[in-house]
């Protein structure tokens, strides 16, 4: 967070200067930790908050132009009945490996789901 100076008149005169951000206490602001997910059965973004994880499945579906019941058992999200829930978990923890290697690393791009795909959802790809 950015600390701003703010000045605003106080009346009577008097010049009133206040660090933005910083409480009068003199104790540091600690930043919370995020909490873990609510969400059962979570194997591979477990670094994420449920906000998180329900954003990065909604950009997923969007990406690939399908809805949640492609990968996911509907009324049970949390069950890996279905063989496409699991090839899209090992690409995930496949693109969150190569993200990590010294090419991506050193220059500043991510790995992402459309180096392969380009947009599309191939059932041709995942026996």
């Amino acid at each position: 967070m950015k600390k701003r100076l703010l000045w605003f008149w106080a009346g009577s005169g008097a010049i009133v200067l206040l660090l933005a951000g910083v409480p009068l206490t003199g104790r540091a602001r600690v930043a919370p930790q995020p909490q873990a997910s609510n969400f059962r059965n979570i194997q591979v973004l477990t670094m994420m908050t449920d906000r998180e994880i329900q954003q990065t499945m909604q950009a997923w579906a969007e990406q690939f132009g399908v809805t949640c019941f492609e990968c996911h058992v509907q009324g049970d999200f949390a069950s890996d009945e279905m063989r496409r829930k699991q090839v899209a978990r090992q690409m995930a923890e496949m693109v969150l490996s190569l993200d990590q290697t010294t090419f991506f690393q050193e220059s500043g791009w991510s790995a992402d789901c459309y180096m392969c795909h380009k947009g599309s959802f191939n059932t041709e790809m995942a026996p």
